[in-house]
């Protein structure tokens, strides 16, 4: 977020500035990390990856309209609690600890400028990948070798750099 949306954020939308979730994004302003800078499509893609482990992004307007993949069917309750899991993606996605931890996983594999990135969706699915691990509780030194090791197969191969 550059400092003058977060300043027009500030100033035209009160009710948004007093909630929870603002709270969570507005360290944002300060970061001035160029390597992975993520645009809001890549904050549901990432969030939605991890929270549902599905990847085609139109599958997120069905699951929030209700659809039962088993069923086919739609139903309310199943809107209801995908939204609110989308939510906590989100906000697990925004999280000062998580995204900084992921940044220095990926400048540990070499990783110095976004021209070494071929696509996105690489540093996209390794966040996702992050989340995923920790969400599950696994280790931190295990986390860190698996989405290390992860990223640079990915590079190495040109495997996730086009449509996910």
């Amino acid at each position: 977020m550059k400092p003058e949306d977060f300043e027009a954020i500030r100033q035209n939308d009160t009710e948004f500035v007093t909630s929870e979730e603002f709270s969570k994004i507005k360290w944002i302003v300060n970061e001035h990390e160029d390597i992975y800078v993520p645009d809001y499509t890549d904050v549901l893609r990432v969030a939605f990856t991890f929270k549902f482990l599905r990847g085609r992004i139109s599958d997120l307007a069905s699951i929030l309209s209700g659809r039962d993949f088993d069923t086919c069917d739609y139903q309310k309750a199943i809107a209801e609690n995908s939204f609110a899991k989308l939510k906590e993606g989100v906000l697990e996605f925004v999280s000062k600890t998580d995204f900084q931890r992921y940044l220095m996983i990926v400048k540990s594999t070499g990783i110095i400028s976004p021209a070494t990135i071929r696509s996105q969706n690489v540093l996209n699915f390794g966040y996702a990948l992050y989340l995923l691990l920790r969400s599950k509780g696994e280790d931190a030194a295990i986390i860190e070798k698996v989405v290390r090791w992860w990223m640079v197969l990915t590079i190495l191969t040109g495997r996730y750099s086009g449509s996910p």
